[in-house]
């Protein structure tokens, strides 16, 4: 397994067939479809907000790490990461410790101080983030409306 840091503009085709697997594996609304918006995230990449973060085998993507990159409203000094969307193929997992540790390191040479991990019930890797040094800050909590 290589891990790279590549540009999301040059990986949407193959990222659309890996989003379907993880929306999948963690959708919490099986009703509503799976629409990513590309092209915002192109923009957010353009505007030095995005990064991307491969996992490849045999140049194939079977993963990959998105963050958001910015200054922090509440804490204007500080560069915080939070993560958009993390995911290893199925047919490879067991790599997730050593890929976030490798994240984190990236993130870390750039000047990030706080990386956020936003952690889905239906894939739970909270105990996985916590042996990293991870600690629980949030509980997200979400209602529908429309029904």
């Amino acid at each position: 397994m290589i891990y790279t840091v590549e540009k999301f503009e040059d990986n949407v085709e193959e990222l659309k067939e890996l989003s379907i697997l993880h929306y999948d594996e963690v959708a919490p609304y099986d009703d509503i479809e799976l629409k990513v918006n590309w092209n915002k995230l192109i923009n957010v990449e353009k505007n030095g907000a995005l990064r991307f973060y491969t996992v490849r085998v045999s140049g194939q993507l079977i993963g990959y790490g998105i963050y958001f990159v910015g200054y922090s409203i509440e804490y204007s000094l500080s560069l915080q990461a939070s993560m958009s969307n993390i995911f290893i193929h199925p047919d490879f997992r067991g790599q997730g410790l050593d890929f976030i540790s490798w994240c984190d390191e990236q993130l870390k040479e750039e000047g990030v101080q706080v990386v956020y991990h936003h952690v889905k019930v239906k894939k739970d890797y909270g105990k996985m983030l916590e042996r990293l040094g991870y600690e629980k800050m949030n509980i997200d909590y979400s209602r529908r409306l429309d029904t």
